[in-house]
């Protein structure tokens, strides 16, 4: 009998597997061809997969250049366009341009992020930097193999008004949390938020002061001093910049791409090209995320990179990402996202919005992790502009909210 039952339940498991992999065949083959195109160009893996799409299928180029734009991906598939035969001569020249021009501007990068972490650490600011062109150069031995966006600098938290300073001093104007933030209202600030925003007009660079790695600290519990003890060093122009331990860098990299539903393939991209292959390694990578709550997380991503760039993923590990069946619907809500209009949440319906709390709920368990989110929900940094509560009563916050809303939407000012 107890044989019976436990290969009735190995039989079920595999046809969950099999459905699922068929729903997610069907969901791509309904991609439009110029997207599953450009999966097959930036695809790390040179496995041939499903995604593999003949060119003459597709008829639409604009709209795969606007594809390639919209994921970020011009850095990535410029190598392999040559192996495009029929591809117009004018696309190539336009994903060539978006090639040279992300070059140009990653050198732009580079010496800002020399001046900027120079900087702070003369003012004694222990500094490092996120993503960006580092990222490029570790994932690909080239920073201009990645889209240099915006700047990333992680402090500690300790370093806030003096960093602010330093970056005002460099021509940086705060996007976000522009008003004057006291010091004893900075303990609540640092709490709610994990990040400022800056805009550099002369440069036109955009750039975020983090101090934490997630606005959510029960998303990933990895704090600044954690990540400064475990970070490696990057000599770049004879400055030793620091950057993110390997560990470190995998993690945050999935849980920023899976927080933002990896609407972005550039971000799946680095990741698939750091995921191991031998099957140790890879194991090592799935202790790793479990040890920090974030299993599903990584499900997730060893799904996507699997079902999407045909990632060769040893058989025990995909068992369990298989097995895991809300990380199975988080992938099937990635699939959705990557192919969907670029999320707005100023404009975007009230179900979508709901949807997208969902989804957040999904990425981790625990009841501290559920509550902090809706918490945090409840704030808006408006809020904190125009009213200015004392030292101890910041938890009004919660209650002041729906005032407050209600008197900017009736066009209500002082005076």
């Amino acid at each position: 009998m107890y044989r019976k039952m436990d290969g009735s339940k190995i039989e079920n498991g595999t046809r969950v597997r099999m459905n699922h992999q068929s729903t997610v065949a069907r969901i791509i083959q309904s991609w439009p061809p110029e997207l599953r195109l450009l999966l097959s160009l930036a695809s790390p893996s040179a496995a041939t997969t499903i995604l593999r799409n003949q060119p003459a299928e597709v008829r639409d180029w604009d709209l795969f250049l606007r594809l390639v734009e919209r994921h970020r991906l011009a850095p990535a598939i410029q190598p392999k366009l040559g192996s495009i035969e029929d591809m117009p001569a004018r696309v190539r020249e336009k994903i060539e341009e978006a090639f040279q021009r992300n070059r140009l501007i990653g050198l732009q990068r580079m010496r800002q992020i020399i001046q900027i972490h120079g900087a702070l650490d003369r003012r004694g600011i222990s500094s490092m930097a996120l993503k960006g062109v580092l990222a490029g150069m570790d994932l690909y031995g080239d920073a201009a193999r990645r889209r240099a966006g915006d700047l990333d600098v992680l402090i500690n938290p300790g370093d806030f008004h003096a960093a602010d300073q330093v970056l005002g001093e460099l021509g940086f104007r705060p996007q976000t949390l522009y008003f004057p933030i006291s010091r004893t209202f900075l303990p609540w600030v640092l709490r709610q938020a994990c990040d400022k925003e800056y805009f550099q007009p002369e440069t036109q660079t955009a750039l975020e002061l983090h101090w934490r790695f997630t606005r959510n600290s029960r998303l990933l519990a990895i704090n600044a001093g954690e990540a400064f003890a475990r970070a490696r060093k990057v000599q770049l122009g004879g400055f030793s910049v620091q950057t993110p331990g390997f560990e470190d860098q995998l993690i945050y990299l999935c849980v920023h791409g899976a927080a933002h539903i990896w609407f972005r393939l550039f971000w799946l991209v680095d990741v698939a090209s750091m995921i191991p292959g031998g099957s140790v390694k890879l194991q090592e990578a799935a202790n790793l995320f479990r040890a920090h709550g974030l299993s599903r997380i990584f499900h997730q991503t060893v799904l996507l990179a699997r079902d999407l760039f045909g990632v060769v993923v040893p058989q025990e590990c995909l068992k369990q990402a298989e097995a895991d069946r809300p990380a199975v619907r988080l992938e099937l809500r990635a699939l959705s996202a990557i192919a969907e209009p670029v999320w707005n949440p100023y404009t975007a319906p009230a179900r979508q919005r709901l949807a997208r709390h969902f989804y957040t709920l999904s990425l981790r368990t625990g009841f501290a992790y559920r509550m902090m989110h809706f918490r945090q929900a409840a704030l808006s940094e408006q809020d904190w502009r125009e009213l200015r509560l004392p030292a101890g009563f910041e938890w009004l916050y919660y209650f002041t909210r729906p005032v407050l809303w209600l008197r900017r939407r009736s066009g209500f000012k002082k005076g």
